[in-house]
């Protein structure tokens, strides 16, 4: 196996690299939870560097992947982090309906010997 000596960066590419990311929001929908507020994809294009975040009807984060994750740019695609985002906020929504079904059943059956 043959090693190479690496090339040196371009002052480009160190510029690329050294700058500020520029921010951008990709994406903005509708939470699919039913809830007020909206999922947002955002990061640097330049530099594939994508979060997501969902957003209440008060303008407040309540959830932020760059703040949950060990740095920023947890996804290298915005698709992928669109999707993740949309399937959290889906499994969000399934399961407060499952719990919602589960105390409609307790109640209903409560006193009658039934499941609890």
């Amino acid at each position: 196996m043959e090693i190479k000596k690496a090339t040196p960066l371009s002052e480009a590419e160190k510029d690329r690299l050294t700058s500020p990311p520029e921010m951008k929001v990709v994406y903005s929908v509708e939470r699919p939870s039913g809830e007020a507020g909206r999922i947002e994809v955002y990061g640097d294009p330049a530099r594939n560097w994508y979060d997501w975040r969902v957003i209440d009807a008060n303008g407040e984060v309540v959830i932020d992947t760059a703040v949950e994750g060990s740095n920023w740019g947890q996804y290298s695609d915005d698709a992928r982090a669109l999707s993740s985002a949309l399937t959290k906020e889906s499994g969000t929504r399934f399961m407060q309906t499952r719990q919602k079904r589960k105390e409609i059943h307790r109640a209903a059956t409560a006193g009658r010997g039934g499941l609890q």
